[in-house]
């Protein structure tokens, strides 16, 4: 995936459960690969496909928290600097616009499908 590498170095860390336990987090790659699927073809979350390893809703759980952090944004900024290949910066701020749209960042936005 051609945008993982730039994301990789900027995903926020893993929150730590205090009193341990709970299920094992899904690898990051992974999920982003499945929040992208969602962004760039526009699809409800409940048709991200099984192949990714990952439910829709671990996939929107973490669009949400990805939107939190502004990895968005910073994944467009990571690509706008100097030497990137156009289509890379192209990729970041197509799926940045798409989380925006989704994450009902703009005025008017109808909240987004599950």
């Amino acid at each position: 995936m051609v945008l993982w590498p730039l994301a990789q170095r900027i995903m926020p860390e893993a929150a730590r459960r205090p009193q341990g336990g709970g299920t094992r987090r899904l690898d990051d790659e992974a999920v982003f690969a499945s929040v992208l699927y969602v962004l760039v073809s526009d699809s409800p979350w409940r048709a991200v496909p099984h192949t990714f390893g990952t439910s829709w809703q671990t996939a929107h759980r973490r669009f949400r928290q990805l939107c939190d952090a502004g990895l968005w944004e910073q994944l467009e900024r990571t690509a706008g600097a100097p030497g990137t290949p156009p289509p890379l910066r192209y990729w970041a701020t197509a799926v940045r616009r798409a989380a925006a749209a989704r994450n009902g960042s703009r005025p008017g936005a109808p909240a987004p499908p599950l």
